[in-house]
């Protein structure tokens, strides 16, 4: 047939040549509403269960465990990218240091997920030189996680990605923690992902 669309969990893990970190149940309602913080909310439930596997197999992928850099993506908008990005974080944060970072500087949301003031400054102030580390850092309540926004939306989210002081700024954030989990844009939308 010419349907090459996958049908089941063994045709994602095949198709792509790539292993399957876990499966995540879909959320709906105030669950669906509320995923952002779905791990801190409801630590028993079968999603942070999913979570916690997601976790434990990139862990086990890792060439080095000590020190991770994840980045989260999706292939369009509104596949979850970020409620995976999220909640992972926060699920790594319960025995390791961890940063998020929202570098989806086109449609970021990990602010607003948290309820986070849109005024402080974030990547973007950081990559410009308009505020240092410290004036970005956020602290997820109720647990330990730490969150540097997007900042302020630029006009050319591309170019400030393809900069060298982008990069060398996400060395220095992977140096301030054990888990440095980045949200970006999904890949057939922008090429954003694809450069980070």
């Amino acid at each position: 047939g010419l349907d090459t669309t996958p049908k089941s969990a063994d045709d994602v893990e095949e198709k792509p040549d790539q292993p399957m970190l876990t499966m995540l149940p879909l959320l709906r309602g105030d669950k669906a509403r509320a995923v952002g913080r779905h791990y801190l909310e409801d630590p028993k439930s079968v999603f942070s269960e999913a979570i916690r596997t997601a976790r434990t197999s990139v862990l086990l992928s890792a060439g080095d465990p000590q020190q991770l850099t994840l980045l989260v993506t999706s292939s369009v908008p509104d596949e979850g990218k970020t409620a995976v990005a999220i909640n992972l974080a926060l699920a790594e944060a319960q025995t390791k240091r961890v940063l998020l970072v929202d570098a989806d500087l086109r449609r970021p949301s990990i602010g607003e997920k948290f309820g986070f003031d849109p005024a402080k400054p974030g990547l973007t102030d950081l990559l410009s030189g308009a505020a240092c580390f410290a004036q970005c850092l956020q602290r997820v309540e109720g647990c330990s996680l730490y969150v540097v926004t997007s900042g302020r939306t630029p006009p050319n989210p591309l170019e400030m990605i393809l900069s060298q002081r982008f990069q060398q700024l996400v060395k220095a954030l992977a140096g301030t923690c054990d888990v440095l989990v980045v949200d970006s844009p999904p890949v057939h939308l922008v090429s954003d992902a694809v450069v980070l």
